[in-house]
Protein backbone atom coordinates (compact mmCIF):
# COMPACT_ATOMS: atom_id res chain seq x y z
CA UNK A 1 0.00 0.00 0.00
CA UNK A 2 3.18 2.07 0.58
CA UNK A 3 3.45 2.24 -3.10
CA UNK A 4 0.09 3.47 -3.67
CA UNK A 5 -0.30 6.27 -0.45
CA UNK A 6 3.45 7.23 -0.76
CA UNK A 7 3.55 6.76 3.20
CA UNK A 8 6.44 4.67 4.62
CA UNK A 9 6.21 5.85 8.11
CA UNK A 10 5.89 3.04 10.93
CA UNK A 11 2.24 4.40 11.93
CA UNK A 12 0.58 3.47 8.23
CA UNK A 13 2.59 0.12 7.91
CA UNK A 14 1.24 -0.66 11.50
CA UNK A 15 -2.37 0.41 10.95
CA UNK A 16 -2.68 -1.34 7.62
CA UNK A 17 -1.22 -4.95 9.69
CA UNK A 18 -4.11 -3.95 12.42
CA UNK A 19 -6.62 -4.00 9.77
CA UNK A 20 -5.90 -7.10 8.29
CA UNK A 21 -6.00 -8.78 11.73
CA UNK A 22 -9.15 -7.27 12.44
CA UNK A 23 -10.78 -8.28 9.64
CA UNK A 24 -9.31 -12.01 9.45
CA UNK A 25 -11.05 -12.28 12.89
CA UNK A 26 -14.32 -11.20 11.79
CA UNK A 27 -14.31 -13.27 9.06
CA UNK A 28 -13.08 -16.76 10.61
CA UNK A 29 -15.81 -15.46 13.28
CA UNK A 30 -18.22 -17.75 11.24
CA UNK A 31 -19.70 -21.21 10.68
CA UNK A 32 -16.97 -23.41 8.62
CA UNK A 33 -18.76 -23.87 5.74
CA UNK A 34 -18.89 -19.53 4.95
CA UNK A 35 -14.67 -19.80 5.85
CA UNK A 36 -14.08 -22.25 3.03
CA UNK A 37 -16.26 -20.45 0.59
CA UNK A 38 -14.37 -17.10 1.40
CA UNK A 39 -10.89 -19.06 1.22
CA UNK A 40 -11.39 -20.41 -2.16
CA UNK A 41 -12.67 -16.82 -3.26
CA UNK A 42 -9.10 -15.34 -1.78
CA UNK A 43 -7.21 -18.51 -3.64
CA UNK A 44 -8.97 -17.86 -7.12
CA UNK A 45 -7.58 -14.58 -7.01
CA UNK A 46 -4.44 -15.43 -5.99
CA UNK A 47 -4.23 -17.82 -8.96
CA UNK A 48 -5.04 -15.06 -11.53
CA UNK A 49 -2.26 -12.76 -9.86
CA UNK A 50 0.21 -15.53 -10.35
CA UNK A 51 -0.94 -16.11 -13.82
CA UNK A 52 -0.47 -13.00 -14.76
CA UNK A 53 2.97 -12.98 -13.71
CA UNK A 54 3.90 -15.62 -15.08
CA UNK A 55 2.97 -15.01 -18.75
CA UNK A 56 4.08 -11.24 -18.48
CA UNK A 57 7.67 -12.38 -17.03
CA UNK A 58 8.30 -15.04 -19.69
CA UNK A 59 6.94 -13.06 -22.79
CA UNK A 60 9.44 -10.10 -21.78
CA UNK A 61 12.52 -12.36 -21.14
CA UNK A 62 15.77 -11.01 -21.04
CA UNK A 63 18.77 -13.57 -20.60
CA UNK A 64 21.36 -10.76 -19.58
CA UNK A 65 19.59 -10.33 -16.55
CA UNK A 66 20.68 -13.80 -15.56
CA UNK A 67 24.21 -13.22 -15.96
CA UNK A 68 25.55 -12.76 -12.34
CA UNK A 69 29.08 -11.52 -11.27
CA UNK A 70 32.29 -13.61 -10.02
CA UNK A 71 31.46 -15.04 -6.71
CA UNK A 72 35.15 -13.99 -4.59
CA UNK A 73 34.20 -15.31 -1.24
CA UNK A 74 31.89 -18.26 -1.51
CA UNK A 75 31.42 -18.55 2.62
CA UNK A 76 29.69 -15.88 2.87
CA UNK A 77 27.63 -16.77 -0.24
CA UNK A 78 26.69 -19.84 1.82
CA UNK A 79 26.30 -18.55 4.94
CA UNK A 80 23.54 -16.04 3.14
CA UNK A 81 21.76 -18.44 1.92
CA UNK A 82 20.21 -19.40 5.65
CA UNK A 83 19.04 -15.98 5.35
CA UNK A 84 17.02 -15.96 2.11
CA UNK A 85 15.87 -19.88 3.05
CA UNK A 86 14.37 -17.90 5.69
CA UNK A 87 11.93 -15.51 4.08
CA UNK A 88 11.37 -18.75 1.81
CA UNK A 89 9.94 -20.73 4.74
CA UNK A 90 7.87 -17.91 5.07
CA UNK A 91 6.42 -17.99 1.94
CA UNK A 92 6.02 -21.58 2.34
CA UNK A 93 4.29 -21.37 5.47
CA UNK A 94 0.62 -22.23 5.49
CA UNK A 95 1.42 -25.47 3.43
CA UNK A 96 0.69 -27.94 6.82
CA UNK A 97 -2.55 -26.18 7.64
CA UNK A 98 -4.59 -29.01 7.22
CA UNK A 99 -3.41 -30.65 9.53
CA UNK A 100 -4.48 -27.78 12.44
CA UNK A 101 -8.19 -28.50 10.87
CA UNK A 102 -8.16 -31.80 10.98
CA UNK A 103 -12.10 -31.76 12.37
CA UNK A 104 -13.34 -30.88 8.55
CA UNK A 105 -11.28 -33.19 6.46
CA UNK A 106 -13.12 -36.11 5.23
CA UNK A 107 -10.48 -39.82 4.72
CA UNK A 108 -7.60 -37.71 6.93
CA UNK A 109 -5.02 -41.10 6.37
CA UNK A 110 -5.15 -40.71 2.87
CA UNK A 111 -6.43 -36.48 2.43
CA UNK A 112 -3.80 -34.75 4.92
CA UNK A 113 -0.41 -36.44 3.59
CA UNK A 114 -1.77 -35.90 -0.17
CA UNK A 115 -2.94 -32.17 0.65
CA UNK A 116 0.81 -31.82 2.17
CA UNK A 117 2.99 -33.33 0.33
CA UNK A 118 0.81 -31.79 -3.11
CA UNK A 119 0.97 -28.42 -2.14
CA UNK A 120 4.80 -28.80 -1.39
CA UNK A 121 5.45 -29.40 -4.70
CA UNK A 122 3.16 -27.21 -6.21
CA UNK A 123 4.42 -24.01 -4.49
CA UNK A 124 7.29 -24.92 -5.22
CA UNK A 125 7.13 -24.99 -8.71
CA UNK A 126 4.97 -22.08 -8.62
CA UNK A 127 7.30 -20.13 -6.47
CA UNK A 128 10.36 -20.88 -8.43
CA UNK A 129 8.66 -20.05 -11.83
CA UNK A 130 7.01 -16.42 -10.04
CA UNK A 131 10.91 -15.58 -9.16
CA UNK A 132 12.69 -16.54 -12.42
CA UNK A 133 9.48 -14.62 -14.29
CA UNK A 134 10.38 -11.82 -12.53
CA UNK A 135 14.10 -11.58 -12.49
CA UNK A 136 13.70 -12.18 -16.10
CA UNK A 137 12.29 -8.87 -16.77
CA UNK A 138 13.86 -6.79 -14.00
CA UNK A 139 17.37 -6.39 -14.08
CA UNK A 140 19.20 -7.07 -10.73
CA UNK A 141 22.52 -4.78 -11.03
CA UNK A 142 22.25 -1.55 -8.87
CA UNK A 143 23.99 0.09 -11.21
CA UNK A 144 21.28 -0.24 -13.76
CA UNK A 145 18.73 0.75 -11.51
CA UNK A 146 17.97 -2.95 -10.55
CA UNK A 147 15.95 -4.64 -7.79
CA UNK A 148 19.31 -5.15 -5.33
CA UNK A 149 19.15 -1.27 -4.69
CA UNK A 150 15.83 -1.35 -3.53
CA UNK A 151 17.01 -3.60 -0.81
CA UNK A 152 20.43 -1.94 -0.30
CA UNK A 153 18.46 1.51 -0.04
CA UNK A 154 16.76 2.81 3.42
CA UNK A 155 13.06 2.69 2.29
CA UNK A 156 10.58 -0.30 1.92
CA UNK A 157 10.76 -0.11 -1.63
CA UNK A 158 12.08 -4.00 -1.67
CA UNK A 159 8.44 -4.54 -0.82
CA UNK A 160 6.57 -3.76 -3.65
CA UNK A 161 8.76 -5.10 -5.93
CA UNK A 162 5.38 -6.61 -8.24
CA UNK A 163 4.58 -2.98 -8.57
CA UNK A 164 8.01 -1.82 -9.79
CA UNK A 165 7.34 -4.75 -12.31
CA UNK A 166 4.33 -3.68 -13.33
CA UNK A 167 4.79 -0.13 -13.99
CA UNK A 168 7.71 -0.76 -16.00
CA UNK A 169 6.12 -2.79 -18.13
CA UNK A 170 2.30 -1.31 -18.54
CA UNK A 171 2.12 1.69 -16.21
CA UNK A 172 1.89 3.39 -12.66
CA UNK A 173 -1.88 3.50 -13.15
CA UNK A 174 -1.69 -0.43 -13.88
CA UNK A 175 0.84 -0.45 -11.12
CA UNK A 176 -1.50 0.36 -8.51
CA UNK A 177 -4.43 -1.49 -9.39
CA UNK A 178 -1.91 -4.64 -9.27
CA UNK A 179 -0.68 -3.57 -6.26
CA UNK A 180 -4.07 -4.06 -4.85
CA UNK A 181 -4.12 -7.48 -6.20
CA UNK A 182 -1.24 -8.09 -4.53
CA UNK A 183 -2.46 -6.65 -1.22
CA UNK A 184 -5.69 -9.11 -2.22
CA UNK A 185 -3.29 -12.42 -2.20
CA UNK A 186 -1.65 -11.39 0.89
CA UNK A 187 -4.87 -10.84 2.71
CA UNK A 188 -5.73 -14.57 1.77
CA UNK A 189 -2.09 -15.74 3.28
CA UNK A 190 -3.00 -13.96 6.46
CA UNK A 191 -6.49 -15.41 6.59
CA UNK A 192 -5.58 -18.95 6.07
CA UNK A 193 -2.53 -18.91 8.33
CA UNK A 194 -5.31 -17.53 11.34
CA UNK A 195 -7.55 -20.08 10.55
CA UNK A 196 -4.94 -22.40 10.97
CA UNK A 197 -2.58 -21.37 13.95
CA UNK A 198 -5.99 -20.89 15.79
CA UNK A 199 -6.82 -24.37 15.92
CA UNK A 200 -3.74 -24.83 17.84
CA UNK A 201 -4.60 -23.82 21.47
CA UNK A 202 -8.13 -25.28 21.12
CA UNK A 203 -6.64 -28.81 19.82
CA UNK A 204 -4.13 -28.60 23.19
CA UNK A 205 -7.07 -28.12 25.30
CA UNK A 206 -9.31 -30.54 24.28
CA UNK A 207 -6.09 -32.47 24.68
CA UNK A 208 -6.08 -31.57 27.57
CA UNK A 209 -2.82 -29.99 27.75
CA UNK A 210 -3.60 -26.55 27.46
CA UNK A 211 -5.81 -23.87 29.55
CA UNK A 212 -9.37 -25.44 29.49
CA UNK A 213 -11.21 -22.32 28.66
CA UNK A 214 -9.74 -22.09 24.96
CA UNK A 215 -11.77 -25.78 24.40
CA UNK A 216 -15.23 -23.38 24.32
CA UNK A 217 -17.01 -23.98 21.09
CA UNK A 218 -19.35 -21.41 20.00
CA UNK A 219 -22.87 -22.30 20.87
CA UNK A 220 -24.62 -22.47 17.28
CA UNK A 221 -21.96 -22.53 14.84
CA UNK A 222 -19.66 -25.12 16.89
CA UNK A 223 -16.16 -23.27 15.86
CA UNK A 224 -13.14 -22.60 18.62
CA UNK A 225 -14.23 -18.77 19.48
CA UNK A 226 -12.00 -18.17 22.62
CA UNK A 227 -9.21 -19.58 20.51
CA UNK A 228 -9.61 -17.74 18.03
CA UNK A 229 -10.11 -14.59 19.58
CA UNK A 230 -7.23 -15.06 21.30
CA UNK A 231 -5.06 -15.26 18.26
CA UNK A 232 -7.13 -12.68 16.61
CA UNK A 233 -5.76 -10.36 19.85
CA UNK A 234 -2.61 -11.03 20.21
CA UNK A 235 -2.39 -10.76 16.38
CA UNK A 236 -3.28 -7.60 16.56
CA UNK A 237 -1.07 -6.44 19.32
CA UNK A 238 1.97 -7.94 17.53
CA UNK A 239 0.79 -5.59 14.25
CA UNK A 240 2.57 -2.55 16.00
CA UNK A 241 6.04 -3.84 16.86
CA UNK A 242 8.86 -4.17 14.51
CA UNK A 243 6.94 -6.06 11.73
CA UNK A 244 10.24 -7.41 10.12
CA UNK A 245 11.49 -8.58 13.55
CA UNK A 246 8.48 -10.40 14.43
CA UNK A 247 8.43 -12.37 10.94
CA UNK A 248 11.79 -13.28 11.27
CA UNK A 249 11.48 -14.30 15.37
CA UNK A 250 7.93 -16.07 14.28
CA UNK A 251 9.92 -17.96 11.66
CA UNK A 252 12.87 -19.21 13.84
CA UNK A 253 10.96 -19.91 16.66
CA UNK A 254 8.92 -22.01 14.27
CA UNK A 255 11.91 -23.82 12.93
CA UNK A 256 13.42 -25.06 16.52
CA UNK A 257 10.13 -25.25 18.16
CA UNK A 258 7.86 -27.27 15.02
CA UNK A 259 10.05 -28.25 12.33
CA UNK A 260 13.28 -29.64 14.38
CA UNK A 261 11.43 -30.27 17.94
CA UNK A 262 8.52 -32.24 15.69
CA UNK A 263 11.14 -34.08 13.72
CA UNK A 264 13.85 -35.04 16.33
CA UNK A 265 9.87 -36.48 18.39
CA UNK A 266 8.87 -38.49 15.62
CA UNK A 267 12.19 -40.22 15.90
CA UNK A 268 12.12 -40.82 19.65
CA UNK A 269 8.44 -41.95 19.64
CA UNK A 270 8.76 -44.24 16.86
CA UNK A 271 12.10 -45.64 18.67
CA UNK A 272 10.34 -45.55 21.99
CA UNK A 273 7.20 -47.32 20.80
CA UNK A 274 8.22 -49.26 18.00
CA UNK A 275 4.50 -51.33 17.71
CA UNK A 276 2.42 -48.61 17.69
CA UNK A 277 0.09 -48.29 15.34
CA UNK A 278 0.31 -45.48 13.14
CA UNK A 279 -2.05 -44.67 10.32
CA UNK A 280 0.23 -42.42 8.47
CA UNK A 281 3.69 -43.68 6.91
CA UNK A 282 6.84 -42.01 5.72
CA UNK A 283 7.93 -43.29 3.14
CA UNK A 284 12.12 -44.19 3.20
CA UNK A 285 12.37 -43.06 6.91
CA UNK A 286 14.26 -42.16 8.33
CA UNK A 287 15.87 -40.13 4.48
CA UNK A 288 13.54 -37.09 5.09
CA UNK A 289 13.45 -36.94 8.80
CA UNK A 290 17.42 -36.60 8.49
CA UNK A 291 17.40 -33.97 5.34
CA UNK A 292 14.92 -31.73 7.41
CA UNK A 293 16.84 -31.91 10.71
CA UNK A 294 19.99 -30.72 8.72
CA UNK A 295 18.39 -28.24 6.21
CA UNK A 296 16.38 -26.50 9.18
CA UNK A 297 19.41 -26.85 11.60
CA UNK A 298 21.40 -24.88 9.09
CA UNK A 299 19.29 -22.49 8.48
CA UNK A 300 18.84 -21.86 12.27
CA UNK A 301 22.28 -21.37 12.91
CA UNK A 302 22.13 -18.60 10.14
CA UNK A 303 19.65 -16.97 12.14
CA UNK A 304 20.56 -13.13 13.08
CA UNK A 305 22.02 -13.68 17.10
CA UNK A 306 23.46 -11.47 19.44
CA UNK A 307 25.82 -13.26 21.07
CA UNK A 308 27.87 -13.64 17.82
CA UNK A 309 27.11 -11.33 15.96
CA UNK A 310 25.75 -8.62 17.67
CA UNK A 311 22.45 -8.52 15.86
CA UNK A 312 18.90 -9.04 16.87
CA UNK A 313 18.86 -12.16 19.27
CA UNK A 314 16.21 -14.38 16.65
CA UNK A 315 18.30 -17.28 16.97
CA UNK A 316 18.39 -17.00 21.45
CA UNK A 317 14.70 -16.08 21.07
CA UNK A 318 13.73 -19.05 19.40
CA UNK A 319 16.20 -21.63 21.90
CA UNK A 320 14.34 -19.20 24.76
CA UNK A 321 11.12 -19.88 23.78
CA UNK A 322 11.66 -23.54 23.32
CA UNK A 323 13.13 -23.92 26.83
CA UNK A 324 10.13 -22.37 28.34
CA UNK A 325 7.41 -24.63 26.11
CA UNK A 326 9.35 -27.33 27.62
CA UNK A 327 9.67 -26.60 31.28
CA UNK A 328 6.14 -25.25 31.29
CA UNK A 329 5.41 -28.94 29.54
CA UNK A 330 6.91 -30.65 32.48
CA UNK A 331 6.29 -28.31 35.45
CA UNK A 332 2.49 -29.15 34.28
CA UNK A 333 3.00 -33.23 33.51
CA UNK A 334 4.82 -33.22 37.50
CA UNK A 335 1.46 -31.68 38.49
CA UNK A 336 -1.13 -33.71 37.14
CA UNK A 337 1.35 -37.24 36.78
CA UNK A 338 1.96 -37.37 33.64
CA UNK A 339 4.61 -38.73 31.38
CA UNK A 340 7.60 -38.72 31.43
CA UNK A 341 6.79 -38.95 35.27
CA UNK A 342 4.49 -41.95 34.60
CA UNK A 343 5.08 -44.45 32.35
CA UNK A 344 1.63 -45.78 32.88
CA UNK A 345 0.38 -42.47 31.33
CA UNK A 346 1.92 -43.36 27.69
CA UNK A 347 -0.05 -46.60 27.37
CA UNK A 348 -3.10 -44.58 27.95
CA UNK A 349 -2.16 -42.08 25.58
CA UNK A 350 -1.27 -44.22 23.03
CA UNK A 351 -5.03 -45.30 22.68
CA UNK A 352 -6.51 -41.78 22.84
CA UNK A 353 -4.35 -40.67 20.29
CA UNK A 354 -4.62 -43.87 17.80
CA UNK A 355 -8.74 -43.27 17.99
CA UNK A 356 -7.90 -39.18 17.17
CA UNK A 357 -5.35 -39.92 14.59
CA UNK A 358 -7.48 -43.28 12.96
CA UNK A 359 -10.67 -40.82 13.09
CA UNK A 360 -10.57 -37.09 12.24
CA UNK A 361 -7.46 -35.56 13.99
CA UNK A 362 -6.24 -34.40 17.51
CA UNK A 363 -8.49 -31.18 17.19
CA UNK A 364 -11.85 -33.23 16.97
CA UNK A 365 -14.65 -32.45 19.73
CA UNK A 366 -16.07 -34.35 21.77
CA UNK A 367 -19.40 -34.25 19.94
CA UNK A 368 -18.10 -34.78 16.80
CA UNK A 369 -16.20 -37.95 18.26
CA UNK A 370 -19.02 -39.49 19.17
CA UNK A 371 -20.81 -39.01 15.97
CA UNK A 372 -18.59 -40.96 13.76
CA UNK A 373 -17.73 -44.31 13.34
CA UNK A 374 -14.31 -46.05 13.37
CA UNK A 375 -13.56 -48.53 10.82
CA UNK A 376 -14.27 -52.14 12.46
CA UNK A 377 -10.64 -52.84 12.29
CA UNK A 378 -9.60 -49.96 13.97
CA UNK A 379 -12.17 -50.39 16.57
CA UNK A 380 -10.61 -54.22 17.25
CA UNK A 381 -6.81 -52.23 17.73
CA UNK A 382 -8.25 -50.02 20.18
CA UNK A 383 -10.15 -52.45 22.45
CA UNK A 384 -6.48 -54.63 21.96
CA UNK A 385 -4.61 -51.91 23.11
CA UNK A 386 -7.28 -51.07 25.88
CA UNK A 387 -7.48 -54.56 27.45
CA UNK A 388 -3.55 -54.61 27.20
Amino acid sequence: MAYVTQNFTYEHHAFMAFAFCCTCTILLYRDMTDVGTTAVVLWLGMCAAIAFTLVAGFTHWNWEYFEVPEIKNTPVLIWSLGNAARFGIYDFTGYYDVNFIGKEVKDPERTIPLAGVSTCIIVCIVYFLTYLSVMAFLPWDPAEGGYVALVQGEGNAAAYIMSTFCEKMIGRNFAIFFTFVVIYCIYGSCFSLMLGFAQIPYAASKAGMFLEMFGHEHPTKGFADYSLLFMGLFSCIFCFLDLGVVIEGMMTTNIVAMFLANSLSLVYHRWQHPDFDRPYEMPLYPLPVIIQVAMFSFIFLTSDNWIISGGTPLLELGLAFLFLGSLLFLLRSKKYNEWPFDSKHVRFDNCIMLERSTTYCSIDTEESSKRRLIHPLRATRLQKLRRN
